[in-house]
């Protein structure tokens, strides 16, 4: 399926009856219930935007992680892969780099009520989600900092008071993609459950390395893997104590244990020639290539792996994790919540969540593309602890309250390795140089240099919500949050090739900058107003502010002059991003409750945008607030339980314009301010239905299918950019299965159009434009859209047999 609040199973059953007292539960729509407030309400009586998918809208298509959610929900868009952060998360158009290993996002994801903003969370994979929330629009007064876009909220399964079991196997053909899944949940005590979940999926054959034994590689070029792929562990452990009527204690421990073969391998290649252009190093003194890639968005790429003269010696202590040079990526994640709720009175509930999230991310791959030059390690380990407080009242009266606490502390350690000038290689350039190739003459290493950075951070925020019901028909909501955070950094070079220490623009080995910080505080303020114009049909209006907060830029290169230490602090501390606007919408049902149709408008405007654009030309991460965007637009989306018996349509529309409005110069000297933001469809939208119907005995049969459309987009914020077309999109599933729902079969195709989709767009390091003039080799002042393009893409058809077996 795929949108929104409507497109949800069922939560609650609507509590009304027809005339004369019969119950009309079985005839209508189920109720939605959402937290979008941190109390369980109604989504039809929510003054927020929302799309919500349910189990069955999860297992329609078997959804396994935040990419397959995107597909879902119109004008969201989350990609994985590449440097720094390795993720991205778009709503409504507007999103953060991924680049930005530094970086909040700003979508944040909160995980049973912990809020987690690292990009490389979407990896973590989406097992035994009861529902998924995704608020649109600053969510800062209940959800804090970092959700000026928006927040995606997922909320697993709790133990219930029966045995449940639950074996499920698939085989996707296209990819050759296993996955097994299994749950056990029940009652050990009259007040003590358990429920563990697990998750195994290995995918092996995602993306093709056309360099992979090519002899028309250069010598020394190699490549290990024919395929990249990736597999994954994912499991959940929850205890839930209920000692009273009045106190319940819930702890949820989730584990992710990812791998894959290099964090580059969802990206293919675009080139202005037609061909890819040849890779240049030494500012055009020494020219290799041109590659072996087929320039076409179809799901394959070349690159070699690193070549082995660019890898640190076997005495350095970074030896072992770049793989001898072959591209892979580990990473593992602990989150746990600790969740405390206390009816303190009839009117007064005191729920404490604390939080724990532990992050280790190791990866190495080649990031020249063409010929296993460019190579990068790095390690990301994070480590946040968390407290929240949250007092939340139910008087009899019209005022009510909702107010809370809440503290984190966190500790990132981002150490990389990085060959960008590739002084270790030994071949001959084209002309003579100041310096002679080949390795450290001290350590030995290949590569050009080591960066440790670390960024230690402390927020403490507090927010109060009122309402006011000011009559039977009308609501008001007010309220605020102050937020307040300190960030202390320090960098340190390790390790620089001892040509490059101390000159041609680079800090000295054993280079040492202490003291960097960035303090900053905020106060988002929300007020809503929702009339309840009859039952069943509310209108309401919000203003909301947004904040992220700023910070200390991890990815900044110790190269071509950029980490001057005697200015580091005003070239890597960018500024908080802030957001500001309004929504105004309807929330409805039509038909005796038959029909949903809701729809929203907004307009909201960010300020300080925070930006990361990578600088091809001089091999370097920039960071920098541009001005201010702008998104407007406007959403609607609807489910209807039809007269036939067994059939369910659905469908959504979105128009989302996006404009910058405020100067943003970019790295090729454009000013976008009156220009489209990038990675944002204007129309989104998609129809589509169920039908389920007895078939023999107790066997029943379901049909799913669901067409999608996307309106084109820029992947760059550049006037000239490469665009990804408009483009269609079919999904489709058929089920077999008992009448009890104890044993199923199904066959689950999505994307059968086999649409490759781009998602964003940068230059490829090193590639050499062809020079206007004729006179060099390179262009050495090339316009960023002049050189061959690296572009993120989906995965194209994929069709999954999937069996399940219920107790």
């Amino acid at each position: 399926m795929g949108l929104s609040s409507n497109a949800v199973s069922a939560q609650v059953a609507e509590n009304s009856a027809a005339p004369g007292g019969k119950s009309v539960a079985n005839q209508g729509l189920d109720e939605i219930i959402v937290t979008a407030r941190h109390q369980e309400e109604s989504l039809q009586d929510v003054p927020v935007t929302i799309s919500t998918l349910g189990q069955a809208d999860l297992n329609r298509y078997g959804v396994s992680d935040l990419t397959d959610v995107a597909a879902l929900v119109p004008n969201l868009q989350v990609s994985d892969g590449g440097a720094g952060a390795g993720a991205t998360v778009y709503l409504r158009g507007v999103g953060s780099s991924r680049l930005g290993a530094g970086f909040d996002q700003s979508v944040a994801m909160n995980f049973d009520g912990v809020v987690v903003t690292q990009g490389r969370m979407i990896l973590a994979g989406q097992l035994d989600a009861r529902q998924i929330e995704v608020l649109k629009g600053p969510q800062s007064l209940y959800f804090g900092k970092s959700a000026t876009a928006g927040v995606v909220s997922i909320l697993s399964n709790d133990p219930g008071s029966k045995f449940e079991l639950m074996l499920r196997g698939g085989y996707e053909f296209e990819y050759n993609q296993t996955a097994l899944e299994g749950m056990v949940s029940g009652p050990i005590t009259d007040t003590f459950g358990a429920r563990l979940a697990v998750a195994w999926r290995d995918s092996n054959k995602l993306n093709e390395n056309l360099a992979y034994d090519n002899p028309g590689l250069l010598p020394g070029r190699s490549v290990e893997n024919h395929y990249r792929g990736k597999k994954s562990l994912d499991s959940r452990l929850t205890l839930k104590w209920d000692p009273s009527d009045s106190l319940s204690a819930k702890l949820k421990w989730t584990y992710t244990d990812y791998k894959s073969d290099g964090t580059a391998g969802n990206y293919d290649m675009v080139c202005p020639q037609g061909t890819p252009q040849p890779s240049q190093f030494f500012q055009g003194a020494m020219i290799v290539g041109p590659g072996l890639d087929d320039c076409k968005l179809n799901g394959n790429f070349a690159a070699p792996d690193i070549i082995a003269e660019l890898l640190p010696a076997s005495t350095d202590p970074t030896f072992k994790k770049w793989n001898n040079g072959v591209p892979y990526h580990d990473q593992t994640n602990h989150l746990v919540s600790l969740q405390l709720d206390w009816d303190i009175s009839d009117a007064l509930s005191l729920t404490s969540v604390t939080g724990y999230f532990n992050l280790d991310s190791d990866y190495v791959d080649s990031f020249g593309y063409v010929q296993g030059v460019g190579g990068t390690w790095a390690h990301d380990a994070q480590e946040t602890w968390s407290q929240e407080l949250r007092l939340i009242s139910d008087f009899a009266g019209p005022l009510n309250f909702a107010a809370g606490l809440y503290y984190s502390k966190s500790e990132q350690e981002y150490l990389t390795g990085q060959d960008a000038i590739h002084i270790g290689l030994t071949e001959p350039t084209l002309f003579p140089l100041p310096f002679p190739l080949g390795p450290d003459p001290i350590t030995g290493n290949g590569h050009d240099w080591t960066k440790e950075h670390y960024t230690d951070t402390k927020a403490w925020s507090a927010y109060f919500a009122g309402y006011w019901k000011l009559s039977e028909a009308w609501e008001l909501t007010a309220g605020a949050r102050y937020s307040k955070e300190k960030k202390d950094g320090r960098i340190e070079v390790p390790y620089m090739h001892a040509v490059l220490s101390g000159g041609f623009g680079f800090v000295p080995s054993g280079t040492s900058v202490q003291g960097l910080n960035f303090d900053t505080d905020d106060i988002s303020p929300e007020v809503a107003v929702t009339w309840h114009a009859s039952e069943d049909t509310s209108f309401f209006a919000s203003y909301k502010e947004g904040f992220k907060t700023g910070g200390i830029d991890v990815m900044v290169l110790p190269s071509f002059g950029f980490f001057d230490a005697d200015a580091l602090e005003d070239t890597i501390v960018f500024d908080s991003e802030t957001a500001r606007g309004f929504e105004v919408g309807m929330k409805s049902k039509w038909l005796g409750r038959t029909l949903r149709l809701n729809a929203t408008a907004f307009n909201y405007v960010y300020k300080n945008l925070q930006v990361q654009q990578f600088d091809a030309s001089v091999i370097q991460i920039r960071t920098f607030n541009a001005g201010e965007l702008t998104t407007r637009g406007v959403e609607a989306d609807m489910l209807w339980k039809t007269p036939v018996e067994g059939l369910t349509l659905r469908g959504a529309v979105a128009y989302t314009n996006t404009k910058y409005t405020g100067k943003f110069v970019n790295l090729d000297g454009e000013d976008m301010d009156g220009e489209k933001g990038e990675r944002n469809a204007e129309w989104t939208g998609f129809v589509g239905g169920t039908y389920k119907r007895p078939l023999s005995g107790n066997v029943m049969i379901a049909l799913d299918s669901d067409l999608r459309y996307s309106d084109g987009y820029s992947l760059a914020p550049f006037k000239n950019s490469l665009r990804q077309d408009s483009y269609w999109l079919l999904d489709a599933s058929l089920r077999l299965y008992t009448s009890d729902s104890r044993f199923e079969v199904a066959l689950i195709g999505k994307n059968l159009t086999d649409e490759i989709v781009a998602y964003e767009a940068q230059a490829r390091p090193f590639a050499c434009a062809p020079d206007p003039g004729g006179m060099l080799p390179c262009n050495p002042a090339p316009k960023q859209v002049a050189l061959d393009q690296t572009v993120a893409t989906s995965l194209g058809r994929q069709l999954t047999l999937q069996f399940t077996y219920r107790f």
